[in-house]
């Protein structure tokens, strides 16, 4: 029986493809979290060839497909190496859950220079806009973000309580019909 960590051990020191496949199969989060930093370890190797290119393309296409959002967020946590954190937002940007935001905007305020600037172009990827690395700015539109998200359910709840008022009067309401006209 094989560790997690011995299991990650031979990923990173031996670039065992059956410790890549074995953990790549799995969806539980300390694994996950494990293969972030498996990757991190990976990108950082010095003496880096096309075999290491493949499994941490591996590794970031598992993440992606089971939307590792709380291992990857976890990831960008000021104590972990950059190279990591790097992995991670690009990972997150890809995944496309806002969820990323808040940690993505906290590197721009308290991370190193060349993070911030990784940051800045994974929000801009994440969200379709591009505030650059201004903080305030990103928090603004995200505030803003939220508002009309609550506005659009509070109006979606309104319509959806005007329709089933109209049925329980036994009035038929298709999508694009407005019985008010």
């Amino acid at each position: 029986d094989v560790s997690l960590d011995d299991l990650v051990h031979q990923l990173v020191e031996d670039r065992s493809l059956e410790a890549l496949e074995f953990l790549t199969g799995s969806r539980n989060e300390d694994v996950l979290e494990e293969l972030v930093i498996a990757a991190g370890r990976i990108l950082g190797d010095d003496q880096q060839d096309d075999a290491d290119d493949e499994i941490v393309d591996t590794i970031r296409q598992r993440l992606i497909e089971v939307k590792a959002t709380g291992p990857l967020i976890d990831a960008l946590g000021i104590d972990n190496d950059p190279v990591t954190q790097e992995f991670a937002m690009g990972c997150l940007a890809e995944i496309g859950d806002m969820v990323a935001l808040d940690p993505l905007i906290k590197i721009l305020e308290e991370g190193s220079p060349e993070l911030k600037t990784v940051a800045a172009s994974q929000l801009a990827l994440l969200t379709n806009y591009d505030h650059g690395p201004d903080a305030k700015k990103w928090r603004e539109w995200n505030l803003r973000r939220i508002d009309g998200l609550q506005e659009q359910a509070l109006e979606d709840a309104e319509e959806n309580a005007r329709r089933l008022n109209l049925r329980l009067k036994g009035t038929h309401v298709t999508e694009d019909q407005d019985p008010q006209h």
